[in-house]
């Protein structure tokens, strides 16, 4: 979801963003482009910066997965009162 959120980011930032070693996250970035669902590609503003961005087929599951999240959020919620989820998200966001 990183990369949906920011791209397309460069592999320095997005290993920072991430907190995560170098040479993992280009195993990650090589198996989602392997799975056709990142692509990567020369910085438009710096030639020498590779940056990753979602593929069509990358953004079609984030769409799936934001749907399927946003149903079991939503039944998990179910019966709360309105305030009761609002002060949820409150301490949700705090963490």
């Amino acid at each position: 979801m990183c990369v949906s959120e920011l791209q397309p980011i460069s592999m320095h930032a997005l290993t920072a963003h991430l907190a995560r070693d170098k040479s993992q996250m280009t195993r990650v970035v090589a198996s989602l482009e392997h799975k056709g669902l990142v692509e990567r590609r020369r910085s438009e503003t710096d030639g020498r910066v590779t940056v990753i961005a979602l593929t069509e087929a990358g953004s079609a599951q984030v769409g799936a997965f934001e749907r399927v999240l946003t149903d079991v959020v939503e039944g998990l919620l179910d019966g709360w009162s309105p305030d009761e989820v609002t002060a949820f998200a409150r301490l949700i966001a705090k963490i």
